[in-house]
């Protein structure tokens, strides 16, 4: 898969505490992200409630960014635009 420069992708991820997420992009930079707020409506709301399920996470090679089963995932540009929790 040919991958557009224009955006970025996701190359690793790691569940944290809560539902923060260790974040590694293809342009070199990584931070730990704050997903819950992302998690509270429609299917994504399971992922919020259930620490198994949350930790499920897995990074998806050619979508470029996280997903967990049932094909639930986060866009990597929303990833990125998050403030890094980590500081």
């Amino acid at each position: 898969m040919t991958r557009n420069p224009m955006f970025v992708h996701v190359l690793a991820a790691e569940p944290r505490d809560g539902r923060t997420v260790f974040v590694e992009f293809d342009d070199g930079t990584s931070k730990v992200v704050d997903v819950a707020p992302h998690l509270t409506r429609g299917v994504l709301a399971r992922l919020g409630a259930d620490d198994d399920a949350f930790r499920e996470l897995y990074v998806d090679s050619d979508a470029g960014t996280i997903c967990w089963p049932g094909d639930l995932d986060l866009a990597p540009e929303l990833l990125a635009s998050l403030p890094d929790v980590s500081r």
